[in-house]
């Protein structure tokens, strides 16, 4: 299988971090790069990544390190194409380099250039948990998306035509396209508001319009969409194996992080993921007089996490959702969030800004693991941990 992560490079903004800095701060890409060469790469897989955009920001030398693990494509042109098709999505979304524009038109990208060849595709953020080759292995054959499209295996061809049909009814017609399927959404067509392309693939998956083939308790690996979620296995679309079982046992082993004795496949190191991580390294290293003890995942895409908007975000919100910060922390969480926008705006070094990729790296992966995290006393969800 082919393994793919697509991300674009934003415009240069005037009074902004520089492009290469914005993706830096929103892609484990260079950390995934160094961290794939530490878990080994046993059957020779690469990964493909592809870049669009204003790629002729990209530093040389920053493509050239990435150019060490991965196989680095350019392909703003066929990229941009694909937007002048589905130019009315491509506008109402903002425009092409806005995330969902480009969350719902990465999907048409993999097929051409691969030629809807068997792939694995991740997000900028993953980061691998394990070889490259073992994830070929384990999904061979099978179709899938991780219930939120931060990862998707895809065997069968019919799953992009079944997203590229789909994606033309919302482009022409999108009162159509929500008539048909947002009245199985729990706030109707008001949800695409939240991820429009991961409700956007509930619909599909749900409708049975592109395959979602299941894995039972013996795939060899947790697939984590949400890690702020753990327990909890799943997030837009549920799923056979619904969580880990508790109390879960976590251990790092010969690199690759663990629950029960089972390898996840990747950590999805998205914002709120992050944002607990960055907080208890503060309050470790820094602000220890204010340390909470529980540790919440503070920060909801740059936004504080309150009760209504992470309920709106997800469909199963009753079920072992996301634990929003309690009133009594509030001006603590909101004092994380200036200090981060503060780090980016002065130009704080990404290996000394507490909330950037690669200080994350390096507290995590290369100087501790995620035990300090994953215990009784730090995690906001109660008696998931031995110990």
């Amino acid at each position: 299988m082919i393994h793919v992560s697509v991300n674009f490079v934003p415009p240069p903004v005037e009074g902004a971090p520089s492009p290469v800095q914005r993706l830096r701060k929103v892609t484990w890409l260079l950390e995934n790069a160094r961290h794939l060469k530490k878990i080994g790469s046993a059957g020779g897989d690469r990964l493909h990544v592809v870049f669009v955009g204003h790629t002729q920001e990209l530093p040389r030398a920053f493509v050239e390190e990435l150019e060490d693990s991965y196989t680095v494509h350019m392909e703003t042109p066929r990229y941009e194409a694909l937007c002048t098709q589905h130019a009315k999505l491509v506008a109402r979304m903002g425009g092409p380099y806005m995330l969902f524009a480009f969350a719902f038109l990465r999907w048409l990208l993999i097929g051409q250039l691969f030629g809807q060849a068997p792939v694995l595709c991740y997000d900028g953020d993953i980061l691998h948990n394990v070889p490259l080759a073992a994830l070929a292995d384990a999904f061979r054959g099978k179709t899938r998306t991780a219930t939120s499209t931060a990862f998707a295996a895809i065997s069968d061809a019919s799953w992009f035509t079944g997203w590229a049909r789909n994606l033309a009814l919302l482009d022409n017609d999108p009162h159509a396209f929500q008539q048909r399927f947002a009245g199985s959404l729990p706030h109707g067509a008001h949800s695409f508001q939240a991820s429009p392309e991961e409700f956007f693939a509930k619909c599909l998956i749900e409708a049975g319009e592109i395959p979602q083939d299941e894995v039972g308790p013996d795939f060899p690996f947790w697939i984590v969409p949400q890690p702020h979620l753990l327990p909890r296995l799943f997030n837009f679309v549920e799923t056979q194996v619904m969580s880990v079982p508790v109390p879960m046992d976590y251990a790092r082993i010969w690199g690759s992080d663990t629950l029960n004795g089972k390898p996840l496949a990747f950590w999805h190191m998205q914002k709120p993921f992050m944002s607990q991580l960055s907080a208890l390294a503060i309050f470790r290293e820094s602000w220890r007089a204010q340390d909470p003890g529980r540790i919440f995942a503070f920060n909801h895409y740059g936004v504080l996490a309150v009760e209504d908007r992470v309920r709106f975000a997800d469909p199963y919100h009753e079920r072992g959702g996301y634990d929003t910060v309690p009133p009594q922390l509030k001006p603590l969480a909101a004092k994380l969030i200036a200090a981060e926008r503060a780090n980016t705006l002065s130009g704080v070094a990404p290996e000394q800004d507490f909330f950037h990729p690669a200080f994350l790296y390096n507290y995590y992966f290369e100087r501790y693991d995620f035990s300090p995290v994953f215990n009784n006393r730090r995690w906001p969800k109660t008696g998931c941990w031995q110990g």
